[in-house]
This record gives C-alpha cells, structure tokens and sequence, in this order.
C-alpha cells in the first residue's frame, strides 16, 4: 500500500528510509499434491519444522523448565529470577474511556516484574529465616518507554545491589545468578543483551546463567503479580483510594490523579512515580487487599515481599554501546534464535564472549555444579 503524502513528508523528515515487509500467506500458495509429497518438498519440511518444535515445547515449557531450574538454583544456592515485561500501562479516563485527545496519547507506564528467589544470609538486617530459600517479588516502574537489554540491565543491577544492602546476599559469596525469560529479542536475547550479561557478570564476579522458555507457551507468576498492579492503578483512577473503595469514593469521584500532563509549573507530570506512590501505599500489603482483611488470597502468599522501584528515565544511559552476536556456525537452526541458554562468565571470559547452549542443562549435579565448584583458573 502506497503511503500518502503526509506520511512520505514524516519518513524524510526524519531521515530514514520506511521498512517494507513482506509476508507470504501459507493458505494462499498452491502447488500440485505431486509436488508437495515429493522427499524434500513442502510436506516433508514442514514435518520436520513441527517434530523440532514439539521437542523445543517438552524441553524448554514452563513446567518442565521451571521445576529444574528450581532443583538446580536450590543445590547450587544461586539467586533465580523469572523476569517479563507486562503491556505498558496507559492511564484512563475515570469513566473508562481513554481522552486520546488530551491526557494518554504519548503518556505510558513501563513495567517489568522479576520473581526472586534466594537463601539469605544469617546476617542479614532483617532477621527472617536463613535456612530456608525465600521468595520475594521486584516491580521496576519507569516513564522510560525503552524496554530493551540497558533497561533490564538497569533493573537488575538494583535488584543485585538491593539485596545486598539488605544482608540478604554478599558480593564475596554470590557466585551464580539463573534466570527464565521469554523469547522477546530486544528485551532478553541479542547481542547487546549478551553483552550487558557478561557485563553484569564481570561487575558481580559471578557465572550468570539464563533460559529462554518456549515461546508463547504459559504464564507465570510474574504476568499475575503485573496484572494485579494494573488492576490496583485502574481502581487508583475512579476512586479516592486504591484500597478503600467504597460507593461514597466512586459517587464522589474523588481522584488521587490529575487527568494532566503539565502542572502548574510548567514541568511534565510523571505518570510512573504516581503509580509508584500509589502502588508503595501503606495500607496495601500485597494485591487489592488492606491490611486487615479477612480473604484467605490475601493471608496465603507465598510472596514473602514486594519491591517496587522507580527508575528515572536517564537511569539507563548506556543506550549508545551498539553490539552484535558473531562466532555462531553457519546453516539452519544455527542463528542466535535457535539457541535457548546462554551462560555469561565475566571473570573468566571477558565482556565480549559468552557461552550459547540450545537446550539449558536440566540435569541436578551437572555441569553447572561441576563449573561452580571449579576455581576460576580451573574453569574450561
């Protein structure tokens, strides 16, 4: 489809040239069935395509994946993350609807949730109970609308440096951090986001291990826990508190936020720290519950804690390091994609390499225990 003028003026303005892809439609090709059946024609490939993903599912879904990588984290005793971003967050209107025209057409608010699970210290500052592993759940709410590899680099270098101020873990005893992602490319599995691994790596003097799960295959605890939070900012707009919601609060329609973008000062409001002020109140301990409350959701989490963080939108200032994943044998199921595991050991590779596994090691007692064990100069 031609672009019409305005749109053509916008693309040179900005000095780039407009991307066109092309998609082929699988219901649209035709060919004779001869030729279909043939060894090696379209039915032959596509079979291959479908038993290379049923084993990619059984070996990197959800369950399976995640009850391993517990095992292993637990033996090892490494800190385990499962990381995912929710759908940026656009404030509404009170009455539902979204003032496109005014308040929500550029403003959004980036989240990104991160299960943690660790045994803590005996020494840490807040006396809880070090011998058995403790989860606790991290929100990293900015007004950045970048979700890429510097921003999850951000956020986990607060989550490493939170949990040490806490006594939680050490610097000197952290050896392995684990963590299950999604496929997303950007985000989580690029040559920048390898990078930012081994730089993490090489600051924590640690292995950092991540698994990319099957894609599109389950939920987890962290698109809950985001959506719970979206739920609380929603009731946060049509009512005066996001915990007290009474019918008095909804017929008044009292608002704790301002349908704005600039105030009285002429400065931009920041929809993230309002969300984050909302979100860290006192009276709300864990979902949409008060402290008080009866529910049995509310008395049974298994989530010891929660976290939340407000990152400014310059906290992630590493934007121009451009890098490129290289050294991957050529062919198909050879190109960064198709591989699922990638071990960062800063110390003893360096920032510029990094180790690429199809398939991470679900095996308790297995290679990672046995690099673990080994002293850097011994580790291959």
């Amino acid at each position: 489809m031609d672009m019409d003028e305005i749109e053509k003026k916008k693309w040179k303005s900005k000095g780039k040239t407009p991307k066109i892809h092309k998609k082929r439609l699988r219901s649209k090709h035709v060919m004779p069935m001869k030729e279909f059946m043939a060894p090696g024609g379209m039915y032959e490939k596509q079979m291959k395509k479908m038993l290379y993903h049923k084993a990619h599912v059984k070996l990197l879904g959800k369950m399976h994946m995640l009850r391993h990588r517990q095992k292993e984290a637990a033996l090892l005793d490494a800190v385990e993350f499962q990381r995912d971003h929710a759908e940026k967050y656009t404030p509404a209107a009170p009455n539902g609807q979204i003032q496109s025209e005014y308040y929500g057409q550029d403003v959004s608010i980036s989240m990104e949730g991160a299960a943690t699970k660790f045994k803590p210290l005996p020494t840490n500052n807040e006396g809880v109970d070090s011998t058995q592993r403790r989860l606790e759940f991290y929100s990293h709410i900015s007004n950045d609308k970048r979700q890429n590899g510097n921003t999850v680099y951000e956020n986990i270098r607060y989550t490493l440096n939170d949990l040490c101020k806490r006594g939680m873990i050490k610097r000197d005893t952290l050896k392995i951090v684990m963590d299950i992602v999604d496929g997303c490319g950007e985000q989580y599995r690029c040559g920048k986001v390898l990078y930012f691994l081994a730089k993490l790596s090489f600051e924590f003097d640690m292995i950092y291990d991540r698994a990319v799960q099957a894609p599109g295959h389950g939920k987890c605890i962290v698109d809950a826990l985001n959506g719970i939070d979206k739920r609380v900012l929603d009731a946060a707009i049509r009512c005066k508190s996001a915990i007290a919601k009474t019918e008095k609060n909804i017929s008044a329609g009292a608002l704790t936020m301002g349908l704005h973008q600039i105030d009285t000062d002429g400065k931009r409001v920041s929809a993230a720290k309002w969300a984050f002020n909302e979100l860290t109140s006192d009276e709300r301990k864990c979902g949409i519950y008060a402290a008080g409350s009866n529910n049995k959701k509310a008395t049974s989490q298994v989530i010891e804690k929660r976290t939340y963080h407000y990152r400014e939108e310059d906290a992630a200032n590493l934007e121009s390091i451009v890098k490129k994943a290289v050294g991957l044998d050529s062919g198909m199921y050879n190109h960064l994609g198709d591989h699922y595991n990638f071990v960062a050991d800063g110390p003893l590779l360096g920032l510029n390499e990094i180790a690429c596994r199809r398939i991470p090691c679900s095996c308790v007692g297995g290679c990672m225990v046995q690099r673990q064990m080994k002293t850097k100069d011994e580790r291959p």
